[in-house]
């Protein structure tokens, strides 16, 4: 996925705020983007369109940050963290206790270094 922590934090935010100013449940509000940004991929972008032959070419780009693919992406990983979240609190946990535990899983990565002690001739 080419979004950041930090963009799918502020994009949960969001979603979150907009789903408490709105009365709806999270799981709702994750729905419904989701859905939109499946509308998005699904209706794409087209630059230049051909056809001739029998045949026909057509060629779509996006010039955004993220891309219309990236946000379903995002969506669909942020309804399977509810998923997760549900799980890992168990019973019947409220919006607010999923919205702070599906926060928790979306940290940034700080730094990497490469171990080679697995590598095998």
């Amino acid at each position: 996925m080419a979004t950041s922590s930090t963009f799918a934090r502020g994009y949960f935010r969001k979603l979150w705020r907009d789903a408490q100013a709105s009365g709806k449940t999270l799981l709702a509000a994750l729905e419904t983007a989701s859905d939109s940004a499946h509308a998005a991929v699904a209706s794409g972008k087209t630059l230049q369109s051909t056809a001739g032959n029998g045949r026909s070419v057509t060629y779509e780009v996006n010039t955004d940050d993220a891309t219309p693919t990236d946000l379903y992406e995002l969506t669909a990983r942020l309804l399977d963290l509810y998923d997760r979240a549900k799980a890992d609190l168990g019973g019947s946990p409220s919006d607010s206790a999923l919205a702070a535990k599906i926060l928790t899983y979306l940290v940034g990565v700080r730094g990497f270094r490469p171990r080679f002690t697995t590598l095998e001739r």
